[in-house]
């Protein structure tokens, strides 16, 4: 993860939990995110196609589309207002 790093982990009665800093997010929020609950979708399967060819070389265009699917919305959450 570019920008972040774990500073902690914190053991609980209800589980363990990294505390992640990450400087693209604001420090008074908080995230609640579990891992297991975000799957890869893909929306658009890679293709590959043949756009030019010069002498032994040979132009290609590749195309795809993948995203992140939630498995379940109220599985995550926000704290805001930190200090």
């Amino acid at each position: 993860m570019d920008g972040s790093r774990v500073t902690t982990l914190s053991e609980q009665n209800v589980g363990t939990y990294k505390v992640i800093l990450n400087r693209e997010n604001l420090a008074t929020n908080a995230y609640l995110i579990d891992p297991s609950m975000f799957k890869q979708a893909v929306l658009r399967p890679f293709t590959r196609t043949l756009l030019a060819k010069t002498g032994d070389s040979d132009k290609h265009m590749v195309i795809g589309e993948v995203s992140v699917k939630h498995s379940q919305f109220a599985d995550s959450g926000m704290i805001t207002g930190l200090s």
